[in-house]
């Protein structure tokens, strides 16, 4: 048996609205584990919170041996895709706007698809400078909310010696920045100077890397759920892993956009009063502008968004914990 924990003392935060981000790392983690056991002819049986009201809780998972003469044919393509498990990373480089083949389209579906009722849809070119304008909004939104701003700098590792050793966190160093942009960062550490923009409704300069990146995306994609509830977000993470690996196979570069998923849903799902009233005005417009953007009816709630793109391949690796700091056996 294996059995998968939340530890919410290392995930919790403003920003994060409902543990979002931490429940799609976690159905992550599970599809991770799912695949990689069809690799040695394993099926993982999980059973999501199986105890009610506990959260910390996330899954147990059992496994039973499978002939690998009788794989279905969506196991078969999941089994062939674990050879890229430990090639996925996130890339942050900037390229150049490409089209991406019709054969890249159909198998990124094909796998959203396995599971009923999520769903997967791209951003048309002609939107693109529109999202990168709303995506970058939300960014900036959150660097002016001073919890929200306090957050995204806990998250920085300003070297790769730093990132090394803690283990999480966004390595500078992998971000396409110009020295007066990372000069720029720095400056904006200090939260007197930034509240005073805030104050004034300023701070469009934050915006600048968030637009860059959405103007050298092929496509945005965002990925939607039937209903808002915990499983469904652990569910999603799994679909979205599976999405990832098709990508790392077509040589398609992945960058989670996550602002407008946590803001929107703390829009419709939160407390109004958690946000300044200057805050709660800006991203309803926003969210006016993103449904332009996107089919969300009924039956459709966002659930992740991802940059796809033709760029470098990263300046290094993502350091992250050692097996010893995630599991206990």
């Amino acid at each position: 048996m294996f059995y998968l924990f939340h530890d919410k003392k290392r995930s919790y935060a403003w920003g994060d609205f409902d543990e979002i981000g931490a429940k799609l790392s976690l159905g992550a983690a599970l599809e991770n584990l799912s695949i990689c056991a069809l690799k040695h002819n394993l099926d993982a049986i999980i059973d999501v919170y199986p105890i009610k009201d506990e959260e910390t809780f996330v899954a147990s998972v059992r496994f039973n041996r499978l002939n690998s003469n009788d794989l279905s044919p969506q196991q078969r393509l999941l089994k062939d895709l674990s050879v890229y498990l430990e090639d996925r990373h996130t890339n942050r480089r900037l390229g150049v706007r490409e089209k991406l083949s019709a054969d890249f389209y159909q198998e990124f579906e094909q796998v959203v698809n396995f599971t009923e009722g999520y769903g997967v849809q791209f951003a048309d070119e002609d939107k693109l400078d529109l999202l990168g304008e709303i995506i970058s909004s939300c960014d900036r939104e959150r660097l002016l909310h001073k919890q929200g701003h306090s957050e995204f700098f806990h998250e920085i590792r300003w070297s790769g010696e730093e990132a090394q050793k803690t283990g999480d966190g966004i390595d500078i160093e992998l971000v396409d920045l110009t020295q007066s942009e990372k000069a720029g960062f720095i400056v904006a550490r200090d939260w007197e100077a930034i509240s005073l923009l805030e104050k004034l409704d300023k701070g469009r300069a934050f915006q600048k890397m968030s637009r860059k990146g959405v103007q050298a995306a092929s496509t945005m994609a965002l990925f939607t759920m039937p209903t808002y509830n915990k499983e469904s977000f652990v569910m999603m993470g799994r679909v979205v892993l599976r999405a990832w690996l098709v990508a790392t196979k077509h040589h398609v570069s992945v960058h989670p956009m996550l602002s407008p998923v946590f803001f929107f849903n703390r829009l419709k799902y939160g407390n109004p009063k958690e946000m300044p009233e200057r805050m709660k005005i800006e991203l309803e417009n926003l969210f006016e502008q993103y449904k332009s953007c996107f089919s969300l009816g009924e039956g459709k709630v966002e659930g992740f968004l991802m940059k796809l793109a033709k760029a470098p391949a990263p300046k290094g690796i993502t350091y992250r914990l050692s097996e010893n700091q995630v599991f206990i056996s």
